[in-house]
C-alpha cells in the first residue's frame, strides 16, 4: 500500500471515529452503562430542519424480535422524538406499530396499524404572591404579578451533539440544548437527552439523592428545564411558576408504584440497598401519567398487548446559588392536577396539532416553587415503556456491526485508488 493510500484510510477512520464521539462543552450529563436484558438497544439518528427550530431523533430497535407475538409487542421497533422551539419548547413522542388480529366471528387474520404519541410543552413562567393560602400557585385563586409567554421569546439552539459512554465503544448520549433570556425573569435553557442504551445517569445540575440511581432508558428522553438567575418584580413575598401544557390521544391515568416493573442489574455485583428509579416508575419522588392512545378504538375491540407511552416528572426542584454553583440541594415542589382543556388557546392548539392524529386531549397543570431560589431545574420525562416478557433482547448488536462495516469499507475504498 502507498504512503498516500495509507493517509486516506487513517484519514477516512479518524474521520468517521471524530463524528462518532464528538460533543461539546456545555453537554455535563454522565452515563454509565447498566447490564441488563430488561431493554432493546436502540439506533438513533438525530436530523434538524433547515431553520434549526425542530430536532428529531429517530429511534430503531437493536433487539433480535421486539414482540412475542402479533399482539404481545415488548417495545415499538420505531420511535420518533421532536424537539421544537418554533413556537415554545415542545417535546412530542410518536411511535407506530402493527398488530394481528382474529375477527371473532370470520376468524380472519389482519393486521392493524396502530399510532401512540404524546407531547409536552412549557409555554409560561408566572410570577405570583399567595392568597389562598395553600402552597403553590392555584389559578383563580392567587394572583400573577408577573406573565412571560415563551412564544415570544427568542429561542437558540447551543447544543446538538452525541458523547461516547465510557468504557463503551458503541453506547452514546445524545442531547439537544436550547436557551431563550427572558427580559425581567430569568435566562431559560432546556435540554433533550436520550441514550443509545440503559444508562445510569447523573448531572451535576441535579440534586443527588441517597440511595436512589436514575435509569435513562432508550425508550424515553430525559428533559431538564433550567431558570437561571431569577428576578422577581416584588421584593417579597412572589414565587415562580411554570404552565405545562400536555397532550395525548385516548384517556389517562396516574401510575402508582404497584404498577411498577421490577428491575435490577442482570450483573451480579450490584448492591441491594440501591433503588434504582427509571423514567416511568411511580414513586414518592416521582408522578407517572399515562396514556391509553385510544387503543380500544384503534384496534377495533380486539385485544393486544403494548407498550403504554408516558410523561413523568420529579415531584422536587433542584436549587442552587449563583456564589455556589456546586452545590445542589432539593427544594419544594407543588403541581396542580391535570385539567382537560375544553377551548384552547393559540399555544395549546399548537401542541394539539403537533400530534398529528385524531382524538387529541389536551390538558394543562402548573408546577410552582414555593420558596426564593436563585437557580432552580425541573426534570420531566416522555417515553414508552418497554415489557421485558414479550422483548428478546439477545441479538448481535447492530451499532457496533456497522462501526465495523464503515472502517472495513474504507479500507477497501482506499485500496481501489
Amino acid at each position: 500500500m502507498k504512503i498516500s493510500q495509507l493517509l486516506c484510510c487513517i484519514a477516512l477512520v479518524l474521520g468517521y471515529l471524530f463524528i462518532q464521539v464528538h460533543s461539546q462543552a456545555t453537554f455535563d450529563i454522565k452515563g454509565k452503562v447498566i447490564p441488563t436484558n430488561k431493554f432493546c438497544k436502540r439506533r438513533i439518528d438525530i436530523s434538524k430542519d433547515d431553520s434549526a427550530k425542530t430536532v428529531k431523533f429517530s429511534t430503531t430497535s437493536l433487539c433480535a424480535a421486539d414482540r412475542k407475538n402479533g399482539t404481545a409487542i415488548g417495545a415499538f421497533s420505531s420511535m420518533d422524538y421532536v424537539a421544537s422551539i418554533v413556537r415554545f419548547p415542545i417535546i412530542g413522542m410518536k411511535a407506530k406499530t402493527t398488530v394481528k388480529v382474529v375477527t371473532p366471528i370470520t376468524k380472519v387474520e389482519r393486521d392493524l396499524s396502530i399510532v401512540v404519541g404524546s407531547a409536552f410543552g412549557i409555554d409560561r413562567i408566572i410570577e405570583y404572591q399567595e392568597v389562598n393560602g395553600l402552597e403553590g400557585y392555584q389559578p383563580g385563586n392567587d394572583t400573577i404579578v408577573k406573565l412571560y409567554n415563551l412564544r415570544e421569546q427568542n429561542w437558540k439552539v447551543l447544543d446538538l451533539s452525541k458523547k461516547l459512554v465510557e468504557g463503551t465503544n458503541d453506547t452514546f448520549i445524545y442531547q439537544a440544548l436550547v436557551e431563550a433570556n427572558v427580559t425581567g425573569c430569568c435566562t431559560v435553557r432546556m435540554s433533550a437527552v436520550i441514550s443509545s442504551a440503559p444508562i445510569q445517569f447523573t448531572s451535576p445540575k441535579v440534586a443527588a439523592r441517597t440511595g436512589v440511581t436514575q435509569i435513562l432508558s432508550p425508550s424515553s428522553l430525559k428533559v431538564t428545564f433550567e431558570l437561571l438567575n431569577i428576578q422577581y418584580s416584588q421584593s417579597s413575598g412572589s414565587y415562580i411558576a411554570l404552565g405545562t401544557v400536555v397532550a395525548f390521544r385516548g384517556s389517562r391515568r396516574d401510575k402508582v408504584s404497584t404498577d411498577n416493573d421490577a428491575f435490577a442489574p442482570s450483573s451480579g455485583n450490584s448492591r441491594q440497598s440501591t433503588n434504582y428509579e427509571k423514567p416511568d416508575d411511580a414513586s414518592d419522588d416521582q408522578a407517572v401519567t399515562q396514556f391509553d392512545n385510544d387503543l380500544s378504538t384503534q384496534l377495533d375491540g380486539n385485544q393486544a398487548s403494548l407498550p403504554k407511552p408516558f410523561f413523568s416528572f420529579q415531584k422536587f426542584i433542584s436549587k442552587y446559588s449563583s456564589s455556589s454553583p456546586t452545590v445542589v440541594t432539593r427544594g419544594k415542589l407543588i403541581y396542580t392536577p391535570m385539567n382537560t382543556i375544553e377551548v384552547l388557546n393559540s399555544d395549546e392548539q399548537f401542541i394539539k396539532d403537533s400530534i398529528e392524529t385524531s382524538g387529541t386531549v389536551v390538558a394543562r397543570f402548573w408546577v410552582s416553587l414555593t420558596e426564593r431560589v436563585e437557580n432552580a431545574v425541573w426534570d420531566p420525562s416522555s417515553g414508552s415503556q418497554e415489557n421485558a416478557d414479550y422483548l428478546t433482547t439477545s441479538g448481535a448488536n447492530s451499532q457496533s456491526l456497522i462501526s465495523f462495516l464503515v472502517v472495513l469499507l474504507s479500507f477497501i475504498i482506499c485500496n481501489l485508488l
